[in-house]
């Protein structure tokens, strides 16, 4: 048979090819797969191993189909967890969302290869694991960070077993025992929801902040300003760019609205199309993304006044929320928008975009609306995750007084 020069000197046969082997030259790793017989191509052994040559990995490929045929054990060679990370990472992105394989791609690299990078798959022990968890904690990470942090590692530790074959079971002898978090109020109350939304219709606040913050630029001379002028600051808060931003600012009222009056996910909302909005009926009917469950949110008065001031600026595209020019609204700019409308009511507590979806959740329980209706309304899955909303409202403590002192 002819042969043909690989690259790094070594010599690979001409025209062959096996089924299930890929041999990563600049990694010195090999990668096994067989399906064994009998099972209709749904059972099958895997294995990574390290091999200095495609002759190497050829030879310790054949050894492992014929055990794998037989149904003896897989090779001795455990891969790191560096190792396993980087040959398997993009296998296991392409199963989940794109923001789910971002941030297991980002904790991995961030928090769990400095950690346990060269550490054997097989040989990270449930010790390690809570070392790991209070050296975040002393490093100032939220409970729930660090939970996150610990998740991702345990969820790549488990495709190693189920999904890859690399390692007998799950290396974790003993069971974590997790803190749960303090359960956060994250709604808004009354007066702050009346803060906020009155923030984008009060304009000489607005002005009052850019005076607060505004900065100067240089003060130099030119042929047209002989005497020194201020260039490159910060717009005047009597100014018509004054006017201009505020405009803008005011531009996006109706997208909050419709946050905290529809339950959605800023995801959502940015992606609402006005196929969505039934005037006539009065409800917006989606799909959510993260759930791919049909959603259908009647809309209130508030909620239908602002997407009628949309459509009164409708322009010739698809989506309901836009910017000026009609293209559709950036996460970016609706970021930028809440931290500085936040400021202007005087909002200085931990609040995310996402808490208006609390907001409207923890909003209807206290008006007594069945839990089953609440949860539809919101897209999950079962009503327990509805009941993490279920705090009783001001109204609700007084109400349980009243029924008390009777």
């Amino acid at each position: 048979m002819g042969r043909v020069k690989h690259r790094g000197g070594v010599r690979r046969p001409r025209g062959q090819h096996l089924k299930g082997f890929r041999y990563d030259e600049a990694a010195g790793l090999a990668y096994f797969s067989v399906y064994l017989p009998g099972s209709g191509g749904e059972s099958r052994h895997r294995a990574t191993v390290e091999a200095a040559t495609w002759d190497e990995a050829v030879h310790m490929w054949t050894e492992f189909r014929a055990r794998a045929l037989k149904g003896e054990a897989r090779p001795g060679h455990v891969l790191t967890f560096r190792e396993y990370v980087a040959a398997y990472m993009d296998d296991i992105a392409a199963q989940v969302s794109p923001k789910t394989a971002t941030e297991y791609r980002r904790t991995a690299t961030k928090h769990l290869l400095p950690v346990f990078g060269s550490t054997r798959l097989n040989e990270i022990a449930t010790a390690a694991v809570k070392a790991f968890e209070t050296k975040l904690k002393r490093a100032g990470y939220a409970l729930s960070t660090v939970n996150g942090y610990v998740n991702v590692l345990l969820i790549l530790l488990h495709r190693a077993v189920d999904d890859f074959d690399l390692i007998e079971e799950f290396p974790l002898k003993k069971r974590l025992k997790r803190q749960k978090p303090d359960p956060l109020a994250l709604e808004l109350t009354d007066e702050e929801r009346a803060r906020f939304f009155a923030a984008f219709d009060d304009e000489a606040r607005f002005r009052a902040h850019l005076g607060a913050r505004r900065t100067l630029g240089v003060a130099r001379t030119c042929e047209r300003y002989p005497n020194a002028r201020h260039f490159g600051g910060s717009i005047r808060p009597d100014g018509d760019a004054a006017a201009d931003a505020f405009a803008r600012l005011r531009f996006v009222k109706g997208f909050f609205i419709c946050a905290i009056e529809t339950g959605f996910r800023k995801g959502d909302l940015l992606r609402l199309a006005w196929r969505s909005v039934d005037f006539e009926q009065r409800w917006v009917s989606i799909i959510m993304q993260k759930t791919k469950l049909p959603v259908t949110v009647p809309m209130s008065d508030a909620c239908y006044a602002a997407l009628q001031e949309c459509n009164a600026r409708r322009f010739a595209g698809e989506y309901v929320f836009t910017d000026e020019e009609g293209r559709p609204l950036s996460a970016t700019r609706v970021h930028r928008t809440f931290n500085l409308v936040k400021k202007l009511a005087g909002i200085t507590r931990r609040l995310r975009i996402h808490d208006f979806r609390h907001s409207f959740a923890s909003r209807l329980i206290s008006r007594n609306v069945n839990l089953g209706i609440i949860s539809r309304a919101l897209g999950h899955t079962t009503i327990a995750m509805t009941m993490r909303y279920a705090r009783p409202s001001p109204e609700a403590l007084r109400d349980i007084q009243r029924a008390l002192d009777s």
